[in-house]
């Protein structure tokens, strides 16, 4: 499980798009050089990236952990 602290929900950003999601997929984005390597390149300027679509995610089942 991840730690509580380690979560994080942009709401607002422009990711690069890694791994062809859409529109409505709930995914899972890394930054910082992270974000460089998953769009394929360190040298890539992206500080977002968007590293993994996921299967399923039930936004109403609320949140555990502060």
């Amino acid at each position: 499980m991840i730690p509580a602290a380690a979560k994080r929900a942009v709401r607002e950003a422009s990711p690069v798009d890694a791994v062809g999601c859409v529109a409505g997929d709930w995914v899972i984005c890394v930054g910082s050089s992270a974000a460089r390597e998953a769009a394929g390149s360190k040298d890539f300027p992206s500080d977002l990236t968007i590293a993994g679509i996921i299967d399923h995610w039930d936004p109403s089942a609320g949140q555990t952990g502060n």
